[in-house]
């Protein structure tokens, strides 16, 4: 009797362990989240959609995310990065990987601690005068991208500069080699990308900007949950 008592206790055993196998196994499915990101679909390297799908630095840093939390990140394309920023805020996107916080971001974005860091340039043309920092630019007409943050930058603090607006730092770097603008405001990995796809030869890093980047993700307020996940990935992530 009692080795039949000690079976049926080894057997109501396994079967717990198994019921909260299962149970586990379903709290971790549950718990795997869903999330829209945007992102700029011409920023390269860092980030760009070639043939709708998602290219550049911040792919493989949405990849590695989603391997350490569990989080699903599905793309939703984007024609330019101004759209980007408009779907974050209508609530087409949840999540921004790549971007700097700013004061007028952080009205409909919370912000991850900073995970990248790049400085951002200064271009001119070869026969211009060197330009070895923004107080340096004066009377000259400076290119900065729409909606990036630089822009929002430079009329906070330098809102006597003369500025033009483009839709991406491409367009700035052509307009500054044929002489419509006089220096162009760019980050320092794009601008090398740019410079040499589109073999310009006249232009010139001279100086640095600085409103260094210092990039984190952006997740809206309706999915603000998964923050603490995300910080917990980035602080745990390798040098």
């Amino acid at each position: 009797m009692c080795r039949n008592f000690s079976a049926l206790c080894l057997f109501i055993s396994c079967c717990f362990i198994c019921f909260l196998s299962n149970a586990h196994e379903v709290v971790k499915k549950e718990s795997i989240q869903s999330v829209r990101y945007c992102i700029d679909p011409d920023w390269m390297p860092y980030e760009g959609i070639r043939n709708g799908k998602h290219v550049g630095i911040s792919k493989d840093y949405v990849e590695f995310f989603s391997k350490q939390t569990g989080i699903i990140f599905n793309l939703v394309e984007t024609s330019s990065w101004t759209e980007t920023l408009l779907f974050a805020q209508q609530g087409k996107c949840d999540v921004i990987p790549l971007l700097n916080a700013s004061p007028d971001r952080q009205e409909f974005l919370n912000f991850t601690v900073p995970y990248f860091q790049a400085p951002n340039v200064l271009l001119t043309r070869f026969e211009e005068d060197a330009v070895p920092g923004i107080m340096a630019i004066g009377n000259r007409v400076l290119g900065v991208v729409k909606g990036y943050r630089q822009a929002e930058y430079i009329a906070r603090f330098y809102p006597d500069i003369n500025v033009v607006e483009l839709d991406t730092e491409r367009q700035g770097i052509q307009m500054l080699a044929t002489g419509d603008i006089d220096v162009m405001l760019s980050s320092l990995f794009s601008a090398n990308t740019i410079i040499n796809d589109l073999a310009i030869e006249n232009i010139t890093i001279s100086g640095y900007a600085d409103s260094h980047d210092s990039l984190a993700m952006g997740v809206t307020p309706t999915a603000s949950s998964i923050l603490a996940a995300l910080n917990h990935s980035i602080k745990a992530m390798p040098e």
